[in-house]
């Protein structure tokens, strides 16, 4: 906002000492001030991380529902392994998200969801690739940007924590997995 009070003030000085009409004198350093203030808008807001997007129900560091979750069973467990005391791991219930029913697991520590991973698998490259886009583009429209990215792997850094975007083929077919990660998890405690 200062840069864009400056930027007028110089430019009425500047054009008033030339002897221009009095309404170029006002418009022209108006708009010029304009674009300049929109234009550090657009640079901060495209810089700045954003928080992240609820999947369904589930919000990150949210509280963990008390109905509808399985917790793992002993075989997933040892699968997936736990990374952080107090961590119980959950299968939720399909939910629906961009327009497809994805299968979602919940990551939990002391009863609050430190990490969302909804995924999908379907059995050809073609399905998985037009699933992997319309995630991609809800993600980019959501958050900026991403922070890094390499062929089938993306990632952005929120507020609150980053959220990864991954694809791969796997002998059932082709994966499009989103893993929304609290920043939260950085002070766990480890097992």
């Amino acid at each position: 906002m200062l840069w864009s009070i400056i930027t007028v003030t110089v430019m009425v000085l500047f054009l008033r000492n030339r002897g221009l009409p009095v309404e170029v004198v006002v418009i022209l350093p108006l708009t010029a001030g304009v674009a300049v203030h929109i234009g550090f808008w657009i640079a901060y807001n495209r810089r700045r991380p954003r928080a992240m997007f609820a999947v369904g129900a589930y919000r990150i560091n949210d509280l963990v529902p008390s109905t509808g979750l399985h917790e793992f069973s002993e075989a997933e467990y040892q699968c997936f392994g736990r990374q952080f005391k107090h961590e119980q791991n959950f299968n939720a219930p399909s939910t629906e998200f961009l327009g497809y029913s994805w299968k979602l697991q919940l990551g939990t520590v002391s009863g609050r969801i430190y990490k969302i991973a909804p995924y999908l698998l379907v059995p050809t490259k073609r399905e998985g690739s037009i699933a992997a886009m319309v995630a991609l583009q809800y993600c980019t429209e959501q958050l900026g940007k991403p922070s890094s990215r390499e062929t089938g792997f993306f990632v952005w850094k929120t507020i609150d924590g980053n959220v990864i975007l991954k694809t791969s083929e796997t002998s059932e077919g082709f994966s499009v997995g989103l893993f929304l990660t609290s920043s939260a998890a950085q002070h766990f405690e480890h097992i």
